[in-house]
């Protein structure tokens, strides 16, 4: 049976792992995020970077493990205690979902809200619950 494994990569080598781990028939996972990024002459455009920088998931069978290590890019498969760690197929299916949906795009202009405007939270230990807004000052907010 595959399992997913959590693969520390070398610095900037996000997309080199997953297309080594990919050319070796395993299935590979890395989570992106798309920013908005301004430059000096005040240009902005929008750039894909890891989610979380220097890791990619890989789903193989544990006995692949030593053909992973193998691959260009690829620095450590995460332990602990010399125990690998196995990434349940729920997280990354998670994760895929998120992105898919637009989570992990911080590349549009956030929504303006104003004051007297309710937001209901749909999730977590505070679902059901409304909030209204009671200030909205543009230079408290962050872009």
């Amino acid at each position: 049976m595959d399992y997913w494994f959590g693969i520390e990569v070398k610095q900037g080598a996000e997309d080199r792992a997953k297309n080594g781990i990919e050319a070796a028939r395993m299935s590979a996972y890395c989570p992106w995020e798309r920013v908005r990024v301004k430059q000096r002459n005040g240009d902005r455009y929008v750039i894909h970077k890891a989610l979380f920088p220097r890791y990619v998931f890989a789903k193989c069978l544990p006995d692949r493990l030593d053909k992973l290590r193998e691959i260009d890019g690829v620095a450590s498969i995460l332990a602990q205690d010399q125990t690998i760690l196995r990434i349940p197929e729920q997280i990354v299916d998670a994760f895929r979902r998120a992105e898919s949906c637009g989570a992990f795009d911080r590349a549009d202009k956030p929504l303006a809200i104003g004051e007297s405007v309710q937001i209901a939270n749909d999730g977590g230990l505070m679902a059901g619950l409304v909030a209204r807004v009671k200030s909205a000052r543009s230079r408290d907010r962050i872009e």
